[in-house]
């Protein structure tokens, strides 16, 4: 009984303190669910007809249009799709595409559109409380430290639930109660049904704000942590160098291309990065699945100046560690598994905010209210 009242007064407290955080990431976490889908439907309109031959441009040419109609622009990598009627994607800048029709090298539209802008805006507060530029530093600080706490109400819950008598009561929605009850309720059985995946949402956030936390990852499958590695140009930050980006030597990438395709023949997509002078060789990655799902992903690396396959990287080459932060990655937003995957996602997000509502109704009810009849 002392070891219960001892955990719900760290319950209790702790949740009153991030519960608002917790709701609004949560909110926002419900909202970027089906982002990749979405996506996708406000670029409907960009799609290209193939000719006859079916016949693309060479990617230098294709590359010397682009630039000529958009002289502002430095393209930094190039994204094919299997789908003939898929433009090709040129990235010219951070979160910055511009969609060319592969056949004539005419640009036929961009990624700048009211939705995406919307997305942008959610990301915003989901990872930095809306804040910008050196503000971003105190709003993800906040974020984390809320999730950490969400991890150690997740916990405490669990405790509390089976420090109870009557808990395996508790574990089914009854339609008849109201009130307090009810509250009470949902929260066991939502706390209890979502757990698992609420566990792992909270724990791969953790991974992306703390080092601590992912090197975990590394200790529990029994290997050492990686050293951190100091930022030490713009490619690193992601930023391009656009005095040493070029252009292809003619018809470079075309022959690397296609060799990639051959490599894989189930590609959904092909993303290779520009070179630029002081690169030997180019890599090229495949993409067997959604964009999302790591282990779908190979980098295949190309000699420049013979074209010749010299080495495949990406996951299949990552230590047991790296592949296991690349999942928890993207299993925090449940794309790891696709669209079943991103639905868990959303209904445990969705979840966890029941979890926030019901946990302060509860305290209206039992600590606000009551002191005020007492009065």
């Amino acid at each position: 009984m002392i070891v219960r009242l001892v955990i719900f007064w760290i319950h209790l407290p702790l949740g009153l303190a991030v519960g608002l955080v917790v709701l609004l990431t949560s909110v926002s976490g419900v909202l970027l669910t089906y982002e990749p889908q979405l996506t996708r439907w406000a670029l409907r309109d960009v799609r290209v007809s193939p000719p006859a031959d079916g016949r693309s441009l060479p990617l230098d040419r294709l590359l010397e249009r682009t630039t000529a109609s958009r002289p502002d622009v430095v393209p930094t990598s190039l994204v094919f799709y299997a789908d003939p009627r898929e433009p090709v994607a040129v990235e010219v800048g951070e979160r910055r595409l511009l969609f060319v029709n592969p056949y004539t090298g005419i640009v036929v539209g961009d990624n700048d559109r009211p939705l995406l802008h919307a997305f942008r805006v959610l990301v915003t507060w989901h990872r930095w409380l809306g804040q910008s530029g050196d503000a971003r530093i105190i709003g993800r600080t906040i974020v984390a430290v809320s999730n950490l706490g969400f991890l150690v109400l997740l916990s405490s819950g669990l405790a509390l639930w089976w420090f109870r008598r009557s808990g395996w009561a508790t574990l089914w929605f009854r339609a008849s109660l109201t009130g307090l009850a009810r509250e009470f309720n949902w929260h066991n059985v939502i706390g209890f049904w979502l757990f698992i995946p609420l566990i792992v949402i909270g724990f791969s956030g953790a991974t992306i704000s703390y080092r601590e936390a992912a090197n975990l990852v590394h200790l529990a499958v029994g290997e050492k942590p990686p050293r951190p590695t100091a930022v030490g140009s713009a490619r690193d930050v992601g930023g391009p160098d656009p005095v040493r980006l070029v252009r292809p030597a003619r018809n470079e990438l075309d022959t690397m291309v296609r060799l990639a395709a051959a490599e894989t023949p189930s590609w959904k997509r092909l993303t290779v990065r520009v070179p630029d002078m002081s690169d030997r060789v180019v890599t090229i990655t495949v993409d067997r699945g959604t964009g999302r799902q790591p282990s779908r992903q190979t980098d295949l690396v190309f000699d420049r100046t013979t074209h010749e396959l010299v080495a495949r990287g990406g996951y299949p080459s990552f230590s047991r560690g790296v592949r296991a932060r690349r999942w928890l990655r993207f299993a925090h937003t449940g794309e790891v598994y696709g669209l079943a995957g991103q639905t868990v996602a959303a209904v445990s997000a969705l979840g966890a905010c029941l979890l926030v509502w019901t946990g302060f109704a509860m305290v209206w009810r039992r600590l606000v209210r009551s002191r005020w009849r007492l009065r």
